[in-house]
């Protein structure tokens, strides 16, 4: 008899539990919704979770939780999307400002992706000169080649002083090096990619461009001249565009991460309202 009434007490309380955790469920849904309704998508989150974590029994209020935090999560990156567009805007507008100062070249046979370079620096108009080009591809990777023709000496380094103190950059060793021979000349080119290769060579010409400055192709022997003006400013300018195309290019990046989830979320969501009409049809 004793054991009977415990398991009695035992039970009214489990069930005035519930019951509070019920109310108290729903008074988080409803402040949760509240924020959702106002946009603030991280409060509502956080409320959203407090519901498992407080009341852990209120399974019906939990199961409509999940539901709000499919529509916050949702809501959050088409939000995400709308502002990377308007980022892209900005961005594009600044590559049209800008685009008409560069050539474009892309062969379909084998590049991808296409590249921009300063007029003054077309091989085409420059055959028989040693020069170090500037180039950037629609990806905003920009690219140091170095061009050097007639004896050859096998370069894969570069090396800029500044005349006034002695300071320097010095490139990695390259990865990508060919020669070619044309009418009895013989031009060798060394790629750098800037951020990888480069070894900030690029920052260093920049922070120096109106200074003197030394470079150095260093091979079985080392080929010394004068940076040029020319050469100096095409740098800073592809160096431009190279920044406008990356933030393009990131942006693009972002938004299909969005669009993901976008898709992902719908899907989960679909998923969730079909498996709810199928218990009602039961």
């Amino acid at each position: 008899m004793r054991t009977t009434i415990m398991l009695a007490v035992l039970a009214m309380l489990a069930m005035a539990s519930c019951n509070n955790q019920d109310k108290q469920a729903e008074a988080l849904y409803r402040e949760a919704e509240t924020l959702f309704e106002q946009k603030d998508y991280n409060a509502a989150k956080i409320m959203i979770d407090s519901i498992k974590t407080a009341c852990p029994k209120a399974f019906d209020t939990r199961k409509k939780a999940i539901g709000l935090m499919q529509r916050v999560e949702l809501a959050e990156q088409q939000r995400s999307v709308a502002y990377l567009d308007s980022l892209a805007s900005v961005w594009q507008q600044a590559f049209d400002e800008i685009k008409g100062r560069y050539l474009y070249r892309k062969n379909p046979e084998y590049q991808d992706k296409g590249t921009f370079i300063v007029p003054s620096q077309d091989l085409a108009r420059n055959n028989n000169r040693t020069m170090l080009v500037a180039s950037t591809d629609e990806d905003g990777v920009m690219r140091l080649t170095s061009v050097l023709v007639g004896r050859p000496i096998d370069h894969h380094v570069l090396k800029v002083t500044l005349r006034a103190d002695g300071t320097f950059a010095e490139t990695r060793r390259s990865d990508l090096y060919y020669t070619s021979t044309h009418l009895g000349v013989v031009t060798e080119k060394a790629e750098f990619e800037v951020g990888r290769t480069d070894g900030g060579l690029v920052d260093f010409i920049l922070a120096n461009q109106g200074k003197p400055l030394t470079i150095e192709c260093q091979g079985s022997r080392t080929a010394t001249r004068q940076l040029t003006k020319q050469e100096k400013d095409a740098i800073a300018s592809v160096h431009q565009l190279a920044n406008v195309l990356a933030n393009l290019h990131t942006i693009a990046q972002q938004r299909t991460e969005a669009e993901n989830k976008i898709n992902f979320i719908k899907a989960r969501m679909s998923e969730s309202s079909g498996a709810v009409k199928a218990l009602d049809a039961r």
